[in-house]
């Protein structure tokens, strides 16, 4: 699991494992940065799920937003997970076996 603040991360962390019986990974990076995305694939096994969430735009009226707001937003909630989901997808695709298109 990933995060960029560490009190927040450690009590996510801690409420998953107090209501299951998993290992919980944290690694604290930035996922909308080359460093952080590579920070998190190395901290943890080969997923067999992947789940990406990153915050949105800066809150504020529609018409308010900038051009650069709109681009930092896709940068971070639609590239880096696209990044993530490339970097990851083949080796999802080993553990599903009606994936086996991808598995060539």
């Amino acid at each position: 699991m990933n995060g960029r603040h560490k009190e927040d991360l450690e009590a996510a962390k801690l409420e998953i494992e107090r209501v299951s019986d998993s290992e919980v990974v944290t690694v604290l990076a930035d996922v909308t940065t080359p460093d952080g995305r590579k920070a998190i694939l190395k901290a943890c096994p080969p997923p067999d799920i992947l789940v990406t969430n990153c915050g949105g735009p800066p809150t504020s009226e529609f018409h308010e937003l900038t051009r650069e707001d709109w681009l930092n937003a896709l940068n971070a909630n639609m590239l880096s997970a696209l990044e993530l989901v490339q970097a990851t997808v083949y080796g999802i695709a080993m553990y599903n076996p009606k994936a086996e298109r991808m598995r060539g």
